[in-house]
């Protein structure tokens, strides 16, 4: 955290998101490949929605990338193993 004037400057999580997904796109990454990351990584809609600045809290994103979470809980319940 930055100070100025001797008060903290606090830099919104949504900027910090969009410089890293900036950053990701000078490597050849795009918007929907970075979201595809960070959903699978486990960062849930809303948040994802608001870094890129949606106001629906995630709808727009469940409609578009549904079969990204889908693909990502089977690949993940595939390595639960129950032992009875």
């Amino acid at each position: 955290m930055k100070e100025r004037k001797g008060q903290p400057v606090h830099v919104r999580p949504s900027l910090i998101a969009r410089k890293r997904i900036d950053y990701a796109k000078q490597f050849g990454l795009s918007e929907s490949g970075f979201v595809t990351l960070i959903l699978e990584q486990g960062v849930d809609l809303p948040t994802v929605a608001s870094w890129l600045g949606h106001q629906d809290r995630g709808v727009l994103l469940a409609e578009c990338y549904m079969h990204v979470l889908t693909d990502h809980s089977r690949r993940m319940a595939a390595k639960v193993r129950i032992v009875i």
